[in-house]
């Protein structure tokens, strides 16, 4: 067979397989959910996966469900990896205008904090790996930078870390200590 062929018939084994994948309930287990109209298909050796976020039924601001849909934002965000292979989602959030109050505003992403780009499942499996493994070989893992799994990590140490009770604290102790030749102290 020509590589044009192997190529292609590669690229239709990963398509059968994804679509089963994706009919099990893949995206439950990346705790993604409201979302629609999914597709998935390789992009340049990793796994593409689209859909629309769902409509919402009501405006936030007076709670009118009298919605205009409006332009439409497509979002990129880093799934944990599929099958050894890079995984992204492709949102599309659209702009909603509510006729009752004249707001515009776009759905918060359910499973996205914030305005990452990244959903907190891809957060939650950066974090495990993290609790095993050195920064850069996490990053190289998850093929990210070294400067977004540092800073995964930075946000959960200080929420886990900001409030921590020491008012029965009686004692400090320090593990270890350098005298530097030339140092005074």
């Amino acid at each position: 067979l020509s590589e044009k062929t192997k190529q292609s018939n590669k690229q239709e084994i990963y398509q059968v397989f994804f679509s089963f994948f994706m009919s099990l309930p893949l995206l439950d287990l990346f705790d993604i959910t409201h979302l629609s109209n999914l597709s998935i298909n390789m992009n340049n050796g990793f796994i593409c996966v689209e859909g629309s976020l769902d409509k919402p039924s009501s405006c936030p601001r007076c709670g009118s469900s009298h919605l205009h849909n409006k332009d439409i934002l497509h979002r990129p965000l880093r799934l944990p990896p599929v099958c050894g292979k890079r995984a992204q989602l492709i949102v599309a959030v659209q702009k909603q205008f509510c006729v009752s109050c004249k707001s515009y505003w776009r759905p918060k992403i359910p499973f996205v904090k914030g305005k990452e780009r990244m959903t907190s499942s891809f957060i939650s499996y950066a974090l495990e790996l993290l609790r095993f493994g050195t920064i850069k070989d996490v990053s190289d893992h998850l093929n990210v930078s070294w400067d977004m799994t540092k800073s995964i990590h930075k946000k959960y140490l200080e929420n886990k870390y900001s409030e921590i009770n020491m008012s029965d604290v009686k004692y400090v102790s320090i593990d270890e200590f350098s005298i530097a030749k030339g140092h005074k102290y």
